[in-house]
């Protein structure tokens, strides 16, 4: 066996054993070959990986060291070293003490998990069965896991988790499994069983989901809420910088790093932020003085928020008005962009009642059969949290040329399968898990809402404004993210901060500020990603001059999801081939 065929097999064996020990990642990567398991969040599982990964970084590092590799083997094999590296690393910040918050969690993501299975065959249900009777056991390894984390003090502040026990009451359906089964969310996947199942079986496998519901899943809830109530609440850290735990100050620089794949302190980060800030306000009063009015920034930032006129009367009336922007006025703009639109479903859907705390938009990914369309959900259940103004950067930023365009590029090369699937979860585990790209992914975002000005999406003073708001908004991020981190801002102090600089609802922010606290140093990606991607495509255009191609730089960007120092080897390599 040569060497590549030795690289090929380690490619090969590393995905395998990726899908293996996270079987809820395979699921929702639309891979059923683990459906049947839950992963384990047992201390001695999670420091296993650390072991199993130096192994792979060590069998990847040799082979990389042979000089007879083919250019795509040594590629791949270069983006899993860094991985692999990524992980070892990010262990030792114990990331594993944070597994769920009011944003994210087995108590969310349950219900999503359970409906991401397929449901074609005997097998599928028994294997829904399988991961039912499993839920007691991983919900106590999580209490275990977080019990652990409390004798380290390694906790959250309770801002992250206050609200988990109001969740967790959401699944508490036992009446509703008693009175109505069909009605109950755990029960609603075995309304599919296929008609070639026997009336016999289909009667046994139903009596056994009630039994399995009513004695592993729900109790498995109530032990969870339970922990909170009665334990973790009491040792929630005090303040609320994730620099105030032990090794704090390094477990945020950490969390840095591994977001913004890109070496900033945090005061440096604070300063860009700043001057970002100024930059950006100074765009929003050329606005105001074009509408010929004589305000503040913060003035007429209050002023569109308590206009009733850019807000929706109801959700239907909300998700219609975003389906229209999608898909009838931006999708028929891509081509001025990207030289191809990779023809992936998209879905516009409201998001669940149990998210209505959470972010104003997202994005999930679908699958790379195509078997699970990539939806961009909508917070529906809050309209006045998602004012008019702020749709078309959203829709920039979440669906297309955003996330969705973005995924789908990704899924569509000949790359190694395990740079084609992220795992767009468990962020609070950050930096202990495998890469986010988030300065890559979210940069793009950002910069996919800046592609609005040349898609003419903008002429509208108050949309432009909505979007500078929100541009404003990651400048802002940088500011808050430290200051709450690493430079002991309180949440009054950083509310008060944001709201006069942008338009964003009072409310929007508060949540905001919340999401800053749980997920330390994510938020500061967007911008970060977004300058870069600017400096990299300024440099282009400076280089080539007439010979710089929009769509061919497009291309460029979407095909190396990566660290930010390996996006922009692949564009001075790309200005090397065309100059």
């Amino acid at each position: 066996m040569d060497w590549n065929d030795k690289g090929l097999e380690l490619l090969d064996e590393f995905w395998k054993w990726r899908l293996s020990s996270s079987p809820e990642f395979a699921t929702f990567s639309g891979i059923h070959d683990y459906d049947d398991k839950l992963e384990s969040y047992a201390l001695d599982a999670i420091l296993e990986r650390k072991v199993k990964c130096r192994n792979f970084l060590n069998d990847c590092q040799l082979i990389l060291n042979e000089n007879s590799l083919k250019k795509q083997i040594n590629e791949n094999l270069e983006f899993l070293a860094s991985e692999l590296q990524c992980f070892i690393k990010g262990v030792d910040a114990k990331g594993y003490f944070f597994p769920l918050n009011y944003l994210e969690g087995l108590h969310l993501e349950f219900e999503r998990l359970i409906a991401a299975m397929k449901y074609e065959t005997i097998d599928d249900f028994n294997k829904i069965l399988s991961r039912y009777k499993e839920l007691p056991a991983q919900v106590s390894q999580i209490i275990e896991c977080m019990r652990d984390g409390i004798k380290q003090k390694m906790t959250y502040h309770k801002i992250s988790v206050a609200s988990i026990p109001e969740q967790i009451d959401d699944l508490d359906q036992l009446d509703v499994l008693q009175k109505n089964p069909e009605d109950c969310i755990f029960y609603k996947p075995f309304l599919s069983l296929p008609d070639t199942v026997s009336e016999e079986k289909k009667k046994a496998i139903l009596l056994e989901a009630v039994e399995s519901i009513a004695h592993n899943v729900l109790p498995a809830f109530k032990m969870l809420k339970e922990f909170f109530e009665n334990e973790y609440f009491k040792h929630c850290r005090p303040k609320i910088g994730i620099s105030t735990l032990p090794n704090g100050k390094e477990i945020y620089q950490m969390c840095l790093d591994f977001h913004l794949s890109y070496c900033l302190t945090p005061e440096e980060v604070h300063e860009i932020g700043k001057k970002e800030v100024e930059r950006i306000s100074t765009e929003m009063e050329k606005v105001i003085e074009d509408l010929e009015l004589k305000m503040s920034v913060k003035e007429f930032s209050e002023k569109m928020r308590n206009d009733n006129d850019f807000y929706f009367k109801d959700s239907k009336e909300l998700i219609e008005a975003y389906k229209g922007l999608v898909f009838n006025q931006i999708q028929p703009l891509l081509g001025k962009i990207v030289s191809k639109v990779p023809d992936a479903k998209l879905e516009i859907r409201p998001c669940s009642s149990s998210m209505t705390s959470g972010p104003a938009a997202y994005y999930l990914a679908g699958t790379f059969d195509g078997s699970r369309p990539g939806v961009f959900y909508v917070n529906a259940g809050d309209i006045t949290a998602v004012p008019k103004y702020d749709m078309v950067s959203l829709a920039l930023h979440e669906a297309v040329p955003g996330h969705h365009l973005q995924s789908s590029y990704v899924m569509g090369m000949d790359i190694a399968e395990f740079r084609k699937y992220l795992e767009d979860r468990k962020y609070s585990e950050s930096p202990s898990r495998f890469p986010l790209n988030t300065a890559y992914i979210e940069g793009w975002g950002l910069y996919s809402e800046y592609l609005g000005h040349e898609l003419g999406l903008y002429d509208d003073p108050y949309i432009k404004f909505g979007y500078l708001s929100h541009e404003m908004l990651r400048a802002l991020r940088l500011v808050a993210d430290t200051g709450l981190h690493a430079f002991g801002w309180s949440v009054e102090k950083t509310v008060s901060y944001m709201l006069d600089h942008t338009a964003i609802s009072k409310k929007c922010i508060e949540r905001e500020v919340n999401r800053y606290i749980t997920w330390p140093g994510q938020a500061c990606a967007y911008k970060i990603g977004e300058l870069k991607i600017k400096a990299l495509r300024a440099m282009t255009q400076k280089v080539l001059g007439p010979r710089f191609n929009i769509q061919e730089f497009h291309d460029v960007v979407l095909q190396n999801c990566g660290p930010l120092d390996v996006l922009e080897k692949k564009v001075h390599e790309f200005i090397k081939l065309k100059a």
